[in-house]
C-alpha cells in the first residue's frame, strides 16, 4: 500500500495525505482503482482535460479503463493532443499516464453506464480474449448483478494471477468472483471469499484476510466451507501470535465437516500447533494418525506433507530419525497446493539438514526455497526462511550476514504485524550480536522478543530465547545470572524430559554454567540425558558436548581423561564449520593442557582459540582466551589496535562511559562497544578496569 502511495503522490507529501486519507475512509477502495485524493486537484485535471477534443477524451477513458494500455486497443492517432499536453506517454506500442491520477479522474468522470459499456466493448476485444486476467477484470466491471459465468472466468484469472506471483491480484480477482456468485449458490460463494483470504494472507496483507474470514464464520452454516475458513483463520493466528487460539479453532474445524481430505489436513495443523506449545510426544501421534489417514487416499501432495510431519516429529525426538520419510515427502510434494511454509516438506527437510548440521545441503535448499517464494509473490512466507538463513550464517561465523538475515524478517514481520516473527527476528539478531560482543544492544533485543513472544506460548521460540540469553551470561563470565536464565531448561532437561533440538540451544552453556557454579552432579546428569544419541549420530553439535563432557571430567578431577575428551571434541569438528564451537573446544583444550603443565601445546591451542574467535569478530571470548595465554607468561595475542581502538581503549582507560566516548569521537555507543571488545581481546584482558595497566604495558614494550 505504501508503494501505491508513493506512484500516486509523485512526491507531493500534501497529495499523499490525501490519498492517504481516502483510502482509510474506504480500505476496500484501496485494493481497486486508487481513489482521487482532494476536490481541488480533481477540478484542476479536469479543466486540463476539457481542453482536449472529444476523440481524445474518448480515447483517454479508454487507456484509463485498461491495466496496460497500447496502441492495439487505443486509437494513437487521436492521442497525439493529450501526448502534447503532457497527460500521456508513448514508448512504441506501450502508452501509460505521466501521473496515475489522470487516468483516475478520466475514469471516475465518466458515468457508469459509459464505463459499463466500454468494459463490455473490451471484454470482447481480440487482445484482451487472449489475456484472461484482463478480460475477467472487464467482464467483472460490466456486470451488475450476479453471473456465475463471469465469476468462473474470475476464478480461472485467479488462479494465473497466483501461478505468475501475484498473490494480492489474486485475492481482488477471487474476492470479486464470490460477489458475482448466484444467491442460491451460497457455498460456492463461501469457498471464494474462503481462497480470496488465502490469496491476501499469502500477500502479507493480514486484515482483509481475517475481514473475509470473519464474513465466512458469522454468515455460513456448519460444514465445509466453514471448516476451511475455521482451518484459514487458525493458520493466521499461529502465523500471528496466538497458538492456544490455534489450536482452539483447528478442534472446531475438525468437527465441521467429516471429508477425508479436509480431516488429514487439519490434524496436520493441530500436530505442528501442538508441537509448537511444547507437547512433541502428542504432536507425533497425532501426526502419525494423519498420516495413516493420508495413505488411503489419493492425494499424493497431502501424503507428502504428513510424511514430512511425521520426519519431522521424529527427526526433534531423535537425531537422524524421520530423513528417508522427509526425502520421500519432498519426491511427492506438490508446490501448487497452497499450504503454510512450516507444513512445505521441502522447508521442514531443509530446517532438519540445518539442525544436524549439514550446512552445504541446508544451505542450497534455502537459497532454492528463498528464490520460489519471491518468485511467487510469497512475502509472508519469507520470515521462516529467512531465520533458518540466519541460524545458518551464525553456525558458520558469518555474524554480518546473520544479523542482515534477521534485520530484513524483521522487516517483513513488522510489515505484517506479527508479534511472534518479529519476536523470532529479534532473537535471531540478538545471537549474532551477543557473539559480536555487542551486550547492551542484545539484551535489548532479547528484552524485546521475550515480550512479543511470551504472551504466544511457542515454546520453540521460547527455548531459543533462553539459549541466546543465556550465552550471552556466559560469555560475560555471569554464571549465577546464568543459572537464573537456564533454569526453565535445566530442571526438563536432567532427567531427559525435552527434545534434543531445543536443548542444543542451551546444553553446552548450561552444563558450562552449573560447572561453574559448582552443581557438576546436575551437569553430569544432564548431559548424560543427550551425549550418547548427539554423538552417535554425529551431528554437528556434538562437538561441543564433548567439550560439556571434558568440562565435567575436568572439575571431577579425572584431568587426563578430560583432555583424551577434548582433544577428540576438536578432531570431531570439521574444519570452518561451527567456528565460534571450534574455538570453545580449543579453548577447554588449552586450559586443561596448562592445568596438565603442558605450556606449549595449551599456547598452540590458545592461540588458535584467539585467532578463531577474532576471525569471527568475537570479541569477548578473544579476551577470555588472551587471558588464559597470559596465564601463560605467553608471548602477547597477536594483533595490534586500530587507530579508533586505540582512541577508544585510551578514553576509556581514563574513566569515561561509553556514551561519552561516542560523544568525543562523534561515534555511536555500538561502535564504542565493539571496539572496545576487540581491543580487550588484543590486550588479553577481560575488563575496563585492566586498561590503564595493559594500555602502559604495551607502551613500555
Amino acid at each position: 500500500m505504501l508503494a501505491r502511495i508513493h506512484e500516486l503522490a509523485r512526491g507531493n507529501p500534501l497529495h499523499a495525505i490525501e490519498i492517504a486519507l481516502a483510502i482509510e475512509a474506504d480500505p476496500a477502495g484501496g485494493r481497486g482503482r486508487q481513489p482521487v485524493p482532494s476536490d481541488d486537484l480533481r477540478r484542476l485535471v479536469t479543466l486540463r482535460i476539457r481542453r482536449l477534443p472529444r476523440e481524445t477524451r474518448d480515447a483517454l477513458l479508454v487507456a484509463a479503463a485498461l491495466s496496460r494500455p497500447t496502441t492495439a486497443l487505443v486509437a494513437v492517432s487521436t492521442l497525439e493532443p493529450a501526448i502534447d499536453a503532457g497527460l500521456i506517454d508513448r514508448d512504441g506500442e506501450n502508452l501509460s499516464f505521466t501521473h496515475p491520477l489522470y487516468a483516475s479522474v478520466i475514469y471516475a468522470g465518466a458515468s457508469a453506464k459509459a464505463r459499463r459499456a466500454l468494459h463490455a466493448e473490451l471484454a470482447r476485444s481480440p487482445s484482451i480474449l487472449d489475456d484472461p486476467e484482463e478480460r475477467a477484470r472487464h467482464l467483472a466491471l460490466c456486470t451488475t448483478g450476479p453471473d456465475e459465468q463471469v465469476a468462473q472466468a474470475l476464478d480461472d484469472a485467479a488462479t494465473r494471477a497466483d501461478g505468475r506471483g501475484a498473490p494480492e491480484t489474486a485475492g481482488e480477482l477471487s474476492e470479486r468472483a464470490a460477489g458475482l456468485t448466484l444467491p442460491s449458490d451460497t457455498t460456492g460463494a463461501f469457498r471464494r471469499i474462503t481462497v480470496a483470504a488465502r490469496h491476501f494472507f499469502r500477500a502479507g496483507d493480514w486484515q482483509p484476510a481475517r475481514a473475509l474470514l470473519d464474513r465466512v464464520l458469522v454468515d455460513a452454516p456448519r460444514g465445509l466451507e466453514r471448516g476451511r475458513a475455521l482451518q484459514a483463520l487458525a493458520q493466521l493466528s499461529f502465523s500471528d501470535n496466538d497458538f492456544s487460539l490455534a489450536s482452539s479453532l483447528l478442534e472446531e474445524a475438525g468437527r465441521e465437516d467429516d471429508d477425508p481430505g479436509f480431516v488429514v489436513s487439519v490434524m496436520l495443523d493441530r500436530a505442528f500447533t501442538i508441537f509448537s506449545m511444547g507437547d512433541l510426544a502428542s504432536a507425533l501421534e497425532l501426526a502419525r494418525d494423519a498420516l495413516s489417514l493420508a495413505e488411503h487416499l489419493d492425494d499424493h501432495g497431502l501424503l507428502a506433507e504428513a510424511l514430512a510431519i511425521v520426519g519431522a516429529g521424529q527427526g526433534f525426538a531423535v537425531p537422524g530419525a524421520g530423513l528417508d520419510r522427509l526425502e520421500r515427502a519432498v519426491e511427492l510434494e506438490d508446490r501448487r497446493r497452497h499450504r503454510p511454509i512450516h507444513l512445505r516438506p521441502t522447508a521442514i527437510l531443509a530446517e532438519q539438514l540445518l539442525y544436524l548440521g549439514r550446512l552445504t545441503q541446508a544451505r542450497a535448499m534455502f537459497d532454492e526455497l528463498r528464490t520460489w517464494f519471491v518468485e511467487r509473490g510469497g512475502e509472508s512466507e519469507l520470515p521462516f526462511l529467512l531465520f533458518g538463513v540466519s541460524m545458518l550464517e551464525w553456525m558458520e561465523g558469518n555474524m554480518d550476514e546473520a544479523m542482515k538475515a534477521a534485520d530484513a524478517a524483521f522487516m517483513l514481520a513488522e510489515q505484517e504485524g506479527s508479534d511472534v516473527l518479529q519476536g523470532m527476528s529479534l532473537a535471531h539478531r540478538a545471537r549474532a550480536l551477543a557473539v559480536s560482543g555487542l551486550s547492551t544492544e542484545a539484551y535489548a533485543a532479547l528484552d524485546r522478543a521475550e515480550v512479543l513472544l511470551g504472551p504466544t506460548g511457542w515454546a520453540t521460540g521460547m527455548s531459543l530465547l533462553i539459549g541466546v540469553r543465556g550465552f550471552l551470561d556466559v560469555s560475560l563470565g555471569e554464571l549465577p545470572r546464568a543459572a537464573r536464565t537456564f533454569a526453565p531448561v535445566i530442571g526438563p532437561a536432567e532427567i531427559g524430559g525435552l527434545p534434543w533440538v531445543p536443548v542444543a540451544f542451551s546444553l553446552s552453556d548450561a552444563v558450562e554454567t552449573l560447572v561453574g557454579i559448582g552443581e557438576i552432579d546436575r551437569a553430569d546428569r544432564m548431559l548424560a540425558c543427550y551425549e550418547g544419541q548427539l554423538v552417535e549420530a554425529r551431528v554437528l553439535w556434538a562437538a561441543s558436548v564433548l567439550r560439556c563432557r571434558s568440562i565435567v571430567l575436568a572439575a571431577q578431577g579425572d584431568l587426563v581423561g578430560a583432555l583424551a575428551v577434548a582433544e577428540r571434541a576438536v578432531r570431531f569438528q570439521p574444519d570452518g564449520e561451527l567456528p565460534l564451537e571450534m574455538g570453545r573446544s580449543l579453548l577447554v583444550q588449552g586450559m586443561i593442557e596448562r592445568r596438565l603443565k603442558r605450556r606449549a601445546a595449551a599456547r598452540t591451542s590458545l592461540e588458535r582459540s584467539v585467532a578463531i574467535f577474532e576471525e569471527i569478530g568475537a570479541p569477548l571470548w578473544a579476551a577470555r582466551a588472551g587471558a588464559e595465554l597470559g596465564r601463560l607468561g605467553a608471548r602477547p595475542v597477536p594483533g595490534t589496535l586500530t587507530e579508533t581502538e586505540e582512541r577508544v581503549a585510551a578514553l576509556a582507560a581514563t574513566g569515561f562511559t561509553n556514551n561519552e566516548v561516542a560523544a568525543k569521537l562523534f561515534l555511536n555507543r555500538r561502535t564504542v562497544e565493539s571496539n572496545l571488545a576487540r581491543a580487550y581481546a588484543k590486550l588479553g584482558i577481560r575488563s575496563r578496569a585492566q586498561l590503564s595497566a595493559a594500555l602502559g604495558a604495551r607502551t613500555r614494550s
